[in-house]
């Protein structure tokens, strides 16, 4: 395996107060086996949505996953069957986008609205991120990133990728996008860009150990956890199952432990220090899937909080932020409000 001096293997998280020698857990299985889907947290549930089911056909179905109770339920379904869409979360509400069409799910009401989508683009398998007021769409082939202010439905061109990606996944990190991997045509990546949406400047990042696409990408307290995914092989894609970790204070890639299972078009999240896998396909250039959820803890464990209502919005202070926009601030003595994706600010106040 290749390996530069930006790389290493860690057996265990040396060095880090994030527990050591992290292995995989298994939770309760989403009710239908999916792939080529995507997860969004809000308010401390798993939302996903579509995807493709084991026939290959599309799924309408929404599944929330309460990670607390480790249970499933099944919300309204979506207007139409998608597969490959980009997704993100918004002000307490889930956004999916789909080639010219935004549909918007309110969890509170239980039901969907559709948008018309005035960007001009018509865009598939790229990805979606939230940061601060906006959503950011990227990638899905040589397009511009563009970014979608919900309030105002309006949307904006920015600059472009130096690199063609579909099949992609992004996180934010301290404000900036990282946009990992993908493929084009018959070629895939492991080749990071990073986008500063303050500058509007795309700059290159440090590359992964492997190739991936159709993969799992999560940030977490100042780490990027990418996992699974597919790459050109002989003759046809074959899976990449390892799971790779970027410490962003270090600048380095480590691997750790794979899951039990190489999956792709997987629907990943984090919540409370925990990254999950949840479905997945498991065999190459195909849709032969998993119901399977699998997690990983990597950070911390956090006492679970409610969000407090007087934090719902703190635009001058400094925060750590995931991609759906939620941030979190230090409180009461330096405690932080680690929640998940972080979309309000957590209060750390005794029976708050």
């Amino acid at each position: 395996m290749r390996r530069s001096s930006l790389f290493r293997t860690l057996p265990l998280l040396a060095g880090l107060s994030w527990g050591q020698s992290p292995s995989w857990q298994e939770a309760a299985p989403m009710n239908t086996a999916r792939s080529e889907t995507r997860a969004v947290v809000i308010d401390d549930k798993f939302y996903v949505v579509a995807g493709f089911n084991s026939a290959g056909l599309q799924l309408q179905s929404l599944e929330v996953y309460n990670p607390v109770t480790n249970t499933w339920t099944t919300r309204a379904p979506a207007p139409r069957g998608m597969d490959h869409h980009m997704m993100a979360a918004h002000g307490g509400k889930l956004y999916v986008l789909k080639y010219d069409s935004i549909y918007v799910y309110d969890p509170s009401a239980n039901s969907w609205s559709a948008r018309p989508d005035s960007s001009g683009q018509t865009r598939n398998d790229g990805t979606a991120v939230t940061v601060g007021d906006y959503i950011y769409v990227l990638g899905g082939g040589p397009l511009p990133i563009q970014r979608y202010h919900p309030p105002t439905r309006r949307w904006e061109t920015r600059a472009s990728l130096q690199t063609s990606r579909g099949h992609v996944n992004a996180v934010a990190m301290n404000g900036k996008i990282w946009v990992l991997g993908g493929r084009s045509g018959s070629a895939a990546f492991r080749t990071v860009e990073i986008y500063d949406p303050a500058t509007n400047q795309v700059s290159p990042g440090p590359s992964m150990d492997s190739v991936r696409s159709g993969h799992a990408a999560e940030a977490i307290g100042g780490k990027i956890v990418v996992a699974g995914g597919e790459a050109p092989g002989s003759p046809s894609w074959r899976l990449t199952h390892s799971v790779e970790i970027y410490d962003t204070a270090a600048g380095q890639w480590s691997l750790l432990t794979p899951p039990p299972l190489g999956l792709h078009g997987v629907a990943s999240a984090v919540w409370n220090g925990r990254f999950y896998l949840l479905g997945g396909a498991t065999v190459a250039a195909s849709p032969i899937n998993t119901n399977r959820v699998f997690y990983l803890q990597i950070g911390p464990a956090s006492a679970l909080r409610r969000p407090h209502p007087s934090y719902e919005r703190s635009p001058t202070a400094p925060f750590l932020q995931n991609r759906d926009g939620r941030v979190v601030l230090p409180w009461n003595g330096g405690h932080y409000g680690l929640n998940g994706r972080f979309q309000t600010l957590v209060s750390t106040v005794p029976g708050d």
